[in-house]
């Protein structure tokens, strides 16, 4: 996925880190240790669009604004000459604060922040993943997501989802508790 808005790698990291989980990679019955699991998410259709907050101006990011999340998710190492999706992922993003907000250049508060939920869905259950991603200088920082549930051989699960924005492609990576 291409360097998109700051809402737009923000869902895509999100639910490309729950698509790890959702993949079968965990088993049901694991042990309280923990698992790790890595994934690349791919956007997909109309991702590069903002829906506009009522009366703000279409295609300038703003408070209120909503980025919808869509992205195919793919093993990280080829498989028979490709790299196989596992899941796929549906989520949105809310811009809550948008810089520059009137705080000095140097604070780490001017910058821009979306809350992000999104559930990834794999053969053997969903995985659902939210939290903040913070973006500075119109660029969305690597960030931690929290699992908050899931279905099928995902429920009860909990951890966290590293999310790295990359130009072509989000990486998620999983641990699950």
């Amino acid at each position: 996925m291409k360097h998109r808005t700051v809402a737009n790698l923000s869902g895509a990291v999100v639910l490309g880190l729950a698509a790890l989980v959702l993949t079968g990679v965990i088993p049901s019955g694991a042990n309280g240790t923990g698992q790790t699991l890595v994934f690349n998410g791919f956007g997909i259709g109309s991702n590069d669009a903002l829906i506009p907050a009522s009366g703000t101006a279409s295609g300038v990011a703003s408070v209120g604004d909503v980025a919808i999340l869509n992205d195919q998710l793919t093993r990280t190492s080829k498989h028979n000459g490709g790299y196989p999706i596992v899941g796929y992922d549906a989520g949105s993003c809310v811009y809550t604060r948008v810089a520059p907000d009137g705080q000095p250049s140097e604070q780490r508060f001017d910058n821009t922040y979306e809350f992000c939920a999104a559930t990834a869905v794999l053969p053997r259950g969903s995985i659902s993943a939210q939290g903040i991603v913070e973006s500075k200088a119109g660029r969305p920082q690597d960030t931690v997501l929290a699992i908050s549930g899931g279905t099928g051989s995902y429920t009860g699960r909990t951890g966290t989802v590293m999310v790295h924005f990359a130009a072509n492609f989000n990486t998620y990576t999983f641990t699950i508790k």
